[in-house]
C-alpha cells in the first residue's frame, strides 16, 4: 500500500515503488508481478456545506443515551487498554483544536460523547482510506460525525462493531440521516447556498482529478 496527502503524490509515489522493485527484480535476477487492488483519492473539503452540516447539526442537537445504553459502552471502554490511536480526540492535524474537545470530553463526557465538537474547517482532520474522497473530487462534498461507538475504543476493533447493531449505532444513524435531510433542504431552498458551494469547489478542485485507479485494471475476485 502507498499513501500520500493527495492523490496525484500517492500515484508518482507508486510509480517510483514500481521502478525500485523493477531495479531489485534485475540485481537479484529475479522477477515480480504487480497487482493492482484499489486506488482511492484524498477528500476536497467544502467549507461552505460544512458550515450547513453544522449549522444543522447544531439546531438538531445530538443523540442521548439511556443509563443502560451508557453502562454498555462504558463496558465496552473498560475492555481496551488506550494503547492505540483512538477516535473522538479531535484532530490530528491540530493540537489547540484537540485540546478544546480534550476539555470538552472531561467536561461533558462520558462512555459516550454527548456533545457537539466545535466547527472545524481545516484542509485536513482524520487519516483513513475512503471513496468518498473520489466522490468530492466530482461534486461538492462535505461529512459529517456522529458518536456511534464508545470513547476509548480503536477503530476496527470488535468493541466499535458490538455497538453498530444495538440502539447506541441505531440512533446515530438515524440521527445522521436527521441532519443531512434538513442541510438538502435549505439547498434546495436556498439555491445561493449551493451556488457557493460549487463555485467553492471548482476552485478546491482546479488542478483536475487524477484517477488512481490504471487504465487496465479489472476487479479482483476472491477464490
Amino acid at each position: 500500500m502507498v499513501r500520500s496527502n493527495h492523490v496525484s503524490e500517492a500515484v508518482a509515489l507508486q510509480a517510483r515503488v514500481d521502478r525500485i522493485a523493477e531495479g531489485a527484480a534485475l540485481m537479484t535476477d529475479t522477477t515480480f508481478e504487480r497487482t493492482f487492488i484499489d486506488g482511492l483519492a484524498d477528500t476536497v473539503t467544502n467549507h461552505t456545506l460544512e458550515k450547513l452540516l453544522y449549522e444543522n447539526f447544531s439546531a438538531l442537537g445530538v443523540p442521548t443515551h439511556t443509563e443502560e445504553e451508557l453502562a454498555f459502552a462504558d463496558s465496552l471502554s473498560k475492555t481496551y487498554n488506550g494503547a492505540d490511536y483512538l477516535p473522538g480526540i479531535g484532530c490530528d492535524y491540530d493540537a489547540e483544536y484537540s485540546a478544546r474537545v480534550k476539555t470538552l470530553r472531561n467536561e461533558n463526557g462520558g462512555a459516550m460523547n454527548e456533545f457537539l465538537l466545535p466547527l472545524y474547517q481545516g484542509e485536513a482532520f482524520k487519516p483513513g482510506s475512503t471513496d468518498v474522497g473520489d466522490v468530492s473530487w466530482q461534486c461538492p462534498t462535505a461529512q459529517i460525525h456522529v458518536a456511534a461507538w464508545p470513547n476509548g475504543c480503536p477503530g476496527h476493533s470488535w468493541q466499535n462493531v458490538s455497538c453498530d447493531k444495538t440502539a447506541i449505532g441505531h440512533k446515530a444513524a438515524v440521527h445522521a440521516g436527521k441532519v443531512l435531510c434538513a442541510a438538502a433542504i435549505d439547498l434546495l431552498n436556498g439555491p445561493e447556498i449551493l451556488e457557493e458551494a460549487k463555485a467553492e469547489f471548482l476552485r478546491r478542485t482546479e488542478e483536475g482529478y487524477t484517477c488512481p485507479i490504471p487504465a487496465g485494471a479489472v476487479p479482483t475476485v476472491p477464490d
